[in-house]
């Protein structure tokens, strides 16, 4: 059955959206730790539609398969009243977030920065800052196709860059 549910993370990854999406309270987690509507994804499994069956049997069935489930309702705090006028407290509250990271490999880093040798590889300046850690120029190694997007860890998939630069690449036009 595994084999179904990952598959069901695939379809559902894919837009494979046989009913109507109603976003609720439960997820499941697949092996990356990403999150997905708990009883969507049991209905792709099982091919019934989620108003047949409810979501309580699909948490059953999801932690009986050693799956991790959450209720976002326990970890997110409830959403404010909107009001003209917002207060905010003075500490701010906590939320959970999840995101998945990659084991970066060192070698990549080290050696993209020493091609560098201190200079950003896109706006050909010196690193603003050296580090107090080390003494180092400060700068940062960024993947041209990201991780996220099936990139590599390679060297030719890697540039040294300036803190400004890498934030342009990552929130500029």
């Amino acid at each position: 059955m595994d084999k179904n549910i990952e598959r069901a993370f695939e379809r559902f990854d894919k837009g494979d959206r046989p009913w109507r999406l109603v976003k609720k309270n439960w997820y499941v987690a697949n092996s990356s730790g990403e999150l997905y509507p708990l009883k969507y994804i049991w209905a792709l499994v099982i091919n019934e539609k989620p108003r047949d069956f409810n979501t309580r049997d699909a948490r059953v069935e999801f932690v009986s398969r050693k799956y991790s489930i959450v209720n976002i309702n326990e970890v997110s705090p409830k959403k404010a009243k909107k009001n003209k006028t917002k207060k905010y407290d003075k500490k701010p509250k906590k939320k959970l977030v999840l995101t998945i990271a990659y084991d970066r490999n060192p070698e990549v880093v080290s050696k993209v920065l020493e091609r560098a040798n201190g200079i950003c590889e896109m706006c050909n300046k010196k690193a603003p800052f050296v580090k107090a850690k080390d003494g180092l120029p400060y700068l940062e190694v960024h993947h041209k196709v990201q991780l996220s997007n099936d990139g590599d860890d390679t060297v030719e998939n890697a540039i040294a860059l300036c803190p400004n630069c890498h934030r342009k690449e990552h929130y500029g036009e």
